[in-house]
This record gives C-alpha cells, sequence and structure tokens, in this order.
C-alpha cells in the first residue's frame, strides 16, 4: 500500500461549495484500517475504476464520444495510449460484491476483484473501434493542452496500475458473469442512449 495519505488533495483546499470538496478528505486506506480492527467478520474488496451506466466520470468519454459523433482523426497525447490500467464493469463488480457476502472464505480477508485484464488505452481504444465499427485514424496530440493531457496532469502515467483478481477467483470461485465483448457493447449502448438523451 502507499504511504501517502489522501491523494487528492491539492496544495490548498477546495471551497466547501466546490463540487470535488469530498476528495480533500478521500482515502480507503484509514477506513481499511478501522475495518480491519473490528471483531465482527468482515470483507474488503478493492475495485477497479468502475465503468458503465450509472458512472458520473464517464470513464470511456474520450473515446466513445468521438466515435460516436463520426470524428474520423482522433487526436491523443501517446502518454495515456501507452498507459496501463485496471478498469471493471459495473455489472460485474456488483455480482462480486454479493458473491462475497455469501462465501465464508471472503471473511476477514482483502481482494482485488478484477473482472477484465488489465491494458494499455490503445488497446481500450481498439476495442470500442470494432464496437462501433470506426474506421477512423489516431493521431498524437503533443499540445499540452490538449483536454486529456490537462485531466491527466497530476498523475504518472509511466506507472502501470496492473491489478491481478486471482485470489477472488480461486479463494471464493467467483467468475465474471459478464464477458468483455458484453461489457464493452453495453457500455456503447448505454452512451449512443446519453447521446440521444442530449439532442
Amino acid at each position: 500500500l502507499r504511504e501517502s495519505r489522501y491523494p487528492y488533495r491539492g496544495a490548498a483546499a477546495r471551497a466547501f461549495d466546490d463540487p470535488a470538496h469530498w476528495m480533500d478528505g478521500y482515502d480507503k486506506i484509514p477506513l481499511e484500517a478501522k475495518t480491519q480492527a473490528l471483531r465482527s467478520d468482515w470483507t474488503i474488496l478493492r475495485l477497479p475504476m468502475v465503468f458503465g451506466p450509472g458512472d458520473p466520470q464517464q470513464r470511456f468519454r474520450w473515446a466513445l464520444h468521438p466515435l460516436l459523433a463520426g470524428i474520423q482523426t482522433l487526436d491523443l497525447p501517446q502518454p495515456w495510449l501507452n498507459w496501463t490500467t485496471t478498469y471493471g464493469h459495473v455489472d460485474n463488480l456488483a455480482d462480486a460484491i454479493a458473491h462475497s457476502v455469501h462465501v465464508d472464505g471472503a471473511r476477514r480477508r482483502v481482494f482485488n476483484i478484477v473482472d477484465t485484464p488489465p491494458v494499455d488505452h490503445s488497446a481500450w481504444l481498439q476495442r470500442f473501434a470494432e464496437a462501433t465499427r470506426w474506421t477512423g485514424t489516431v493521431t498524437i496530440s503533443v499540445d499540452p493542452n490538449h483536454p486529456v493531457a490537462l485531466a491527466t496532469a497530476s498523475l504518472d502515467l509511466t506507472v502501470p496500475l496492473k491489478v491481478s483478481g486471482r485470489a477472488f477467483e480461486t479463494g471464493c470461485g467467483w467468475t465474471a458473469p459478464f464477458a468483455l465483448e458484453d461489457t464493452v457493447a453495453k457500455t456503447v449502448e448505454d452512451a449512443l442512449r446519453a447521446r440521444r438523451q442530449t439532442r
């Protein structure tokens, strides 16, 4: 585990009316420590970045918005395309949470939950391109003011965030109910629905 705490705090505290104010006090590690100190049974599930219906961050908007808009040239920063991190579809993660409640092997243990092996964003872009039948081209942006570059400026994209969920799968007998092809298709369908509603 990282030794630092409250990773989303900036140099100055956010204003109370800032929608992101909650991030100043956000840190899972102290909560995990308090949970592990309980005498009662507990299970800690560490989820990857969650995508799918209801995702307020719209984690794949950077890909789906231009693809569904029919933009034929997609300009993206190379560090973002190269970054490998771990995502999980909300339906699979919800199933894992429900599964953990009924498994004795989950008591007083900590697990990572992974339904899709981590890959870089180039691979995710390819998945969505195939699902939307997008045949455009990708160019590399070197603009420091590119929206993706600005949004990730505080991240070190040279560090991959690869997580394994094997312990939960083997120790608790869990298998993700929805295949990658299904979760990609669901995500595209949700993005299309949202696009129609905003027109």
